[in-house]
């Protein structure tokens, strides 16, 4: 695998979370393995092999479950690779380079402004856990008493600043700066 080249999932891979995907939507539809089995027209142990991965599900099979449960498997499989540790955030001032997890954001205390680092910070987020800019990106709490010492806290749009970034409602990300300076506050006196 190339650096920066993100790992995808084995022809097996799939079929497990395939098989897991037709087992979770027949649960969340309410369906027992012998009613949907009943359902398909096929016996039960053939839908319960296939559902726990010991015999493949065919495009028949997919497209009978698909059409019984009313949702599509995919729905259930996440394009995600196993979890992988968390890293926490580090900040190199003679680099100016912030790093999140294997990703480096740009940004120099006193020189670059709070849009600056909430872009970088923001972007580089949603690449690590493969968001799209649509889903709203929620702080881990390590990463906050970095941000606290990185951010100019007295910058009066920090809020919504964070609200823009972060793709948060208001209501969200109101406070945001007071959070920052508990934060900084706390690290101040654990040290």
């Amino acid at each position: 695998m190339a650096i920066g080249e993100e790992p995808t999932k084995t022809d097996e891979d799939f079929a497990r979370d395939l098989a897991s995907a037709a087992s979770t939507a027949r649960t969340l539809i309410g369906y027992s393995i012998e009613g949907a089995a009943e359902a398909m027209g096929i016996a039960p142990s053939i839908l319960s092999d296939a559902e726990s991965g010991h015999a493949p599900i065919n495009t028949v099979m997919r497209f009978q479950m698909e059409q019984l449960y009313g949702v599509k498997l995919e729905n259930f499989i996440s394009s995600r690779p196993e979890w992988k540790p968390r890293t926490p955030l580090e900040y190199n001032a003679e680099q100016g380079v912030l790093r999140v997890g294997t990703l480096g954001v740009r940004f120099r205390v006193g020189i670059d402004d709070n849009d600056a680092l909430l872009r970088g910070f923001s972007a580089a987020i949603r690449r690590q856990r493969r968001l799209p800019p649509s889903v709203p990106l929620r702080l881990r709490s390590a990463d906050i008493p970095v941000l606290a010492t990185l951010l100019d806290l007295e910058d009066p749009e920090l809020d919504e600043r964070a609200q823009f970034w972060f793709g948060q409602t208001p209501e969200t990300a109101q406070g945001f700066r007071q959070l920052l300076r508990i934060a900084m506050v706390a690290s101040q006196s654990a040290a």
